[in-house]
């Protein structure tokens, strides 16, 4: 359903019947408000019978504070009853972006239900970027809560049913070491260079499940249903 402004303000997910039902994520509606220039403000998840409901990710509403660029400054999660909650995934309760000159994210930390730097579920406080001079993505870091730097990996966060990574095996918890024979190294270089270039090409993935290395041969074409994440290890 759209707004009178033409915006997406609510989604439902329905049953072959046509009836509300929950998704995948755990909830059957959404509903999203827009600030003055249509950018999401706001949005709330409800169940079947329009009720608050929390999540597959621990968290029932969210809202985000941008600047003027529009780009994310804050997010922050709340639980069904409206209270600042800690996610299962993030792990946090607000997240805070910080940006270059040039509008690029230089900085991503985790924050407590009281504003206070925390790790996340991921093993990390903070992942800073890195860029060439051409502002191309270079690489990412993690640290902890000293500003020590921790040892990085690439893990699969989540998988879609149905889509092309769940046909290939992949499965979340997977941690990703190479691609064609070369070293992973962040998910935005597997996504923008790694796949772009080999995506074309049948390849072996080889990755780190439940301790054991193992592969997998990845048919031509695209990964899709994939999100990934930086992990400490």
């Amino acid at each position: 359903e759209l707004d009178e402004r033409g915006l997406e303000a609510t989604t439902t997910y329905l049953d072959a019947r046509g009836v509300p039902t929950r998704n995948d994520e755990g909830y059957a509606v959404a509903r999203c408000d827009h600030d003055e220039r249509g950018l999401v403000a706001r949005c709330l998840l409800l169940d079947e019978r329009l009720t608050p409901v929390m999540n597959a990710d621990g968290f029932a509403s969210y809202t985000v504070k941008r600047n003027a660029a529009g780009q994310r400054l804050q997010l922050s999660y709340f639980n069904e009853r409206g209270r600042a909650t800690f996610t299962r995934k993030p792990g946090s309760s607000i997240r805070r972006w910080t940006y270059n000159s040039d509008g690029r994210v230089v900085e991503r930390a985790d924050y407590d239900t009281n504003g206070k730097p925390m790790m996340n579920a991921f093993g990390y406080a903070i992942v800073a970027y890195k860029y060439d001079e051409h502002g191309r993505e270079t690489g990412r870091a993690l640290f902890n809560l000293a500003g020590q730097p921790l040892a990085l990996k690439v893990a699969v966060n989540k998988v879609r049913t149905g889509s092309v990574a769940d046909d290939a095996g992949l499965r979340p918890g997977d941690v990703l070491l190479t691609v064609g024979g070369e070293a992973v190294e962040t998910s935005y270089q597997f996504v923008s260079r790694l796949e772009l270039f080999r995506g074309d090409r049948a390849r072996e993935l080889r990755l780190i499940r439940d301790e054991r290395v193992i592969s997998l041969d990845l048919p031509p074409g695209r990964l899709d249903g994939l999100e990934l994440e930086e992990i400490a290890r």
